[in-house]
């Protein structure tokens, strides 16, 4: 997933990696669209504190676990099968919170927006399918010790496609729980 988003954005910006690293990093390129981006303003400069922006990333408007809560199921797998998790499935989520960890900090401290108008925390979608590889895992787990984790998950996989499906008419617009929690924004689509 990692080299297919480095050449998507290639294709698109004709830089390896996208404007924000570069910025942070110190150095100018002559960006596409890069008036813009001196004068950042309405959904690409919100003000928030960090708490708040944190908050929002990960639950809230923007939230990474509020639009997809199936991936709650993943941290559920290991408070609840503690002491029978296997070697090589704490290897993988280990990973996967560390980049997820790291991707968050960076783009929170560094960041003045949650990705611009899209359907969620744009920065955190590339790791969407190292989520999804360690839920069929997770399930297993969680179906070992009762069967009530299928009502729950199943509530959360419902909400999670439900937040899919809404983006798919249009991918670069609020999503459906950013339109619920800031209607005042709908002014911007």
């Amino acid at each position: 997933p990692v080299l297919i988003w480095i050449i998507c954005e290639y294709l698109a910006t004709g830089m390896l990696l996208p404007r924000q690293v570069y910025t942070m990093l110190g150095q100018t390129h002559s960006f596409r669209m890069d008036e813009y981006w001196q004068q950042q303003r309405d959904v690409d400069a919100y003000l928030d504190p960090y708490p708040i922006r944190a908050f929002h990333m990960l639950l809230g408007h923007h939230g990474f676990f509020s639009l997809t809560p199936v991936f709650l199921l993943i941290p559920m797998a290991l408070i609840v099968g503690k002491a029978n998790i296997d070697r090589a499935f704490l290897k993988k989520i280990a990973l996967t919170f560390l980049l997820t960890f790291v991707t968050f900090t960076v783009f929170c401290i560094k960041t003045v927006n949650y990705g611009g108008l899209c359907q969620g925390f744009r920065w955190m979608f590339w790791l969407i399918p190292f989520w999804l590889m360690l839920l069929p895992e997770a399930l297993a787990i969680l179906e070992r010790h009762g069967r009530n984790w299928k009502i729950v998950a199943l509530g959360l996989l419902g909400i999670s496609c439900y937040s899919a499906f809404t983006s798919l008419l249009s991918p670069w617009s609020l999503s459906w729980l950013d339109k619920l929690l800031r209607p005042e924004l709908l002014k911007f689509m």
